[in-house]
Order: C-alpha cells, then structure tokens, then sequence
C-alpha cells in the first residue's frame, strides 16, 4: 500500500490568552484533528469563522508548531526535516496575495527571494528556474523587471503563485486566497491550478468558501467547527447528501444560488 503524501495525525493547538494580572485561558483552535492526502489530489477545508481552518494553514506550512500530534511528508514526521527543507516542501499562499508582495522590489527579486534563501545553485540555474516558473503561472519573461504595482490583480496573484513555486513544493496551502477574487479571475484560477497539478503533481490543501471552486478542484471536503472535524468526504458525496447541518446549509445555499443564476 502506497504512503499517502501527506498525514496529518491527531494534532491540536492550544493557545494562552492572558487574563487579567494572574490568569490565563486557554483556547483549544483545533483539537486531535487527522486526514491524509495524496499526491496530485485537493483537499478542501471549509467551516465557519473560528472553527481552526486558519490554524491549520499555518501548522501545515510550520508557521506554528502543534501542542501535540505529529505532520508527516513521505511518511517522515517535519518534526525531524530540517527548517530550511521544510520550507520548500509545503508553503503558504496567503489569504491577500497582493498584500505579500513588496511595492519597492521587481517581480524578479520577490519570486527568487524563497530560491536565494534556500538552495545554494548559480545564478544561470536561477535564472532558467525564474523564467520557466513565471512562464508555467501564465508571466511574461519581461513580467521580471516590473514592479507589482504595474500589474493586474491576476497577474500578481500569479507573482505570488511562482514565488511559492520556485522551490518546487510538494504541497501548496492556500489560506483563503480565493476569497476577495471575482469569478473571472476564480475560473481562469481553476484552469491554471488544474493544469500545474497535473504537470507538477502537488498536492493542494484550499481553505475558503467558495463552493464553486471547491466542487471543480477538490477531491475530498473537510469540514471544521469548533476545532474539530464534522464531515470528511468525497466531494461529490458532501454535494450530493451533506451529512452536517452546517454543511447542509452551505450546499442549500449553492444550490439555490446556481439553480437560480440559470434560471
């Protein structure tokens, strides 16, 4: 039987918020939570605000370590990856992409900052990694001399796309990336994260609401509340019969809102 990509075993987190002069309370974001994935498949995790989705981006990306429970890549716990690898194996796109990029460095320099932090190789090899990455995100090469604010939203969300890209990951985590895009964007968004799915064979974990997306590009559906896991299923079964009344609600919603646009 082949390791899945990904596993994730019984972690939680747990955080101390001061109260008061002598007193702490402690809030538990996710409790003994598990899934695995496999390479090339799309996991997405939905559930209302506070629920631990955020959370659970940035302990998948080693932003954050868990209070207890272990992540394993290949069948390895991170634990035991250096820092630096780990990096490049599983990174973060942020929920406002635009936001990450520097307004005073060129698109060059913000896409092989990840490259020059971790790997040591000459400047002709990063070079050829910078043009073919920006060219598999839908960049122009003459894209690299251009600041961000010279481009469209699109195009810096792909500026931000390659940069997590450069490094050659094995997972990309998107923490609600897709949230403020419009639907142009989210459907030419599928087509280019299909494509370097298939090209590249990464794993996707997407955090969000947007059901549309969700049901094109995901495999499996995770849902959160409270920290902990209500439903985990084949997409097209949590479409099709929602086992939770939370997402019960969310399908009804969907399913009203594109019966009634093609109506």
């Amino acid at each position: 039987m082949q390791t899945p990509l990904l596993q994730v075993k019984h972690i939680s987190k747990t955080y101390m918020n001061p109260k008061g002069w002598f007193r702490r309370e402690h809030v538990r974001a996710i409790k003994s939570l598990s899934f695995e994935l496999k390479r090339a498949h799309t996991l997405a995790v939905i559930g209302e605000a506070g629920s631990g989705k955020s959370t659970l981006a940035h302990l998948l990306a080693g932003e954050m370590e868990p209070s207890s429970g272990d992540i394993l890549l290949h069948g390895q716990s991170l634990n035991d990856t250096n820092k630096r690898q780990r990096c490049m194996d599983i990174r973060l796109i942020p929920q406002m992409p635009s936001l990450s990029l520097n307004p005073r460095q060129r698109v060059s320099t913000q896409i092989l900052a990840p490259l020059v932090q971790h790997r040591s190789i000459t400047h002709a090899l990063r070079q050829q990694k910078l043009y073919g990455t920006m060219r598999d995100v839908g960049l122009l090469e003459e894209h690299a001399n251009y600041y961000p604010n010279m481009l469209s939203a699109s195009q810096r969300l792909r500026v931000t796309l390659a940069r997590a890209m450069i490094v050659d990951p094995e997972v990309l985590v998107f923490d609600q990336t897709l949230s403020a895009m419009d639907i142009t964007m989210r459907a030419q968004l599928i087509n280019l994260l299909t494509k370097l799915q298939q090209s590249r064979g990464m794993a996707y974990v997407m955090i969000g609401h947007q059901l549309s997306m969700i049901r094109h590009l995901a495999d499996h559906v995770m849902v959160m509340q409270h920290g902990e896991v209500i439903e985990f299923d084949q997409t097209n079964n949590v479409f099709k019969a929602p086992a939770s009344d939370y997402t019960k609600r969310m399908v009804y919603a969907y399913n009203e809102l594109t019966q009634g646009s093609n109506g």
